[in-house]
């Protein structure tokens, strides 16, 4: 009476295991690059949310964009209140168009003075965007 598996049906199941594994592994790492780049582009639209309600408290604020992708809120002063960094969890931010940074200023009524602005979030082959408009309404790309 012979008891147990033979080498060519564990072999077989190891084989089926490993192609499995390697699909979740890939699936799960495009995952959370969608959630990383959603974050960073949650957290930047909550910086401007905030941006317009500082504005409406203190008479005016800005949100100036750097060319590092760092989101920095701005309300008088020589010193941001906020800072925002995709960086740090890994996205990529891009100003679409040819500037390398940009300014978003907001006046006492929370209205923005400026040409609406687009910014795109990377990360790996996940991507998004958030449209500030010129009166600082906000819509999200895919």
């Amino acid at each position: 009476m012979n008891r147990g598996h033979t080498l060519l049906e564990l072999a077989l199941v190891l084989l089926i295991l490993s192609l499995v594994g390697g699909m979740g592994v890939g699936l799960s790492r495009h995952s959370s690059d969608r959630l990383a780049v959603a974050q960073a582009r949650e957290e930047a639209a909550a910086l401007f949310h905030h941006a317009r309600a500082e504005a409406r408290l203190r008479g005016g604020a800005r949100v100036e964009v750097g060319s590092d992708g760092r989101l920095a809120l701005w309300v008088g002063g020589d010193e941001a209140i906020e800072v925002v960094d995709p960086s740090r969890v890994g996205v990529r931010v891009e100003i679409e168009g040819s500037r390398e940074e940009a300014s978003v200023v907001f006046g006492p009524m929370g209205i923005g003075r400026a040409a609406s602005l687009t910014l795109r979030f990377e990360r790996g082959r996940a991507e998004s965007s958030l449209v500030i408009s010129s009166y600082g309404r906000l819509r999200r790309g895919p």
